[in-house]
């Protein structure tokens, strides 16, 4: 969900992740400890509000999202096939 934060920044709060994914705050919370302590985001202050604690992917963070997007692809796709292989036209014979 930083991927695709509303402001295109890849950057998101603990707040705005938790409003996104629609689960508890604490769930969020524990989330992002266990995303920070794999070395998947980091935390980084706000230069705007020094309240405001911003999550960033990792360079590693952001190789295991382009794995897991390359890896469900297929799922992607299948409906789109499904869909032309339903109104392919017939062969004429």
């Amino acid at each position: 969900m930083i991927k695709g934060a509303p402001d295109r920044s890849e950057r998101s709060t603990v707040g705005e992740l938790a409003e996104r994914l629609k689960p508890a705050q604490h769930s969020v919370s524990e989330l992002v400890e266990r995303a920070e302590r794999a070395g998947l985001i980091r935390r980084q202050r706000s230069a705007e509000d020094a309240r405001v604690i911003l999550l960033e992917l990792t360079p590693a963070g952001h190789e295991l999202f382009a794995a897991i997007f390359r890896e469900r692809e297929h799922e992607r796709r299948a409906p789109l096939l499904a869909l032309r292989s339903q109104t392919a036209p017939m062969p004429a014979g």
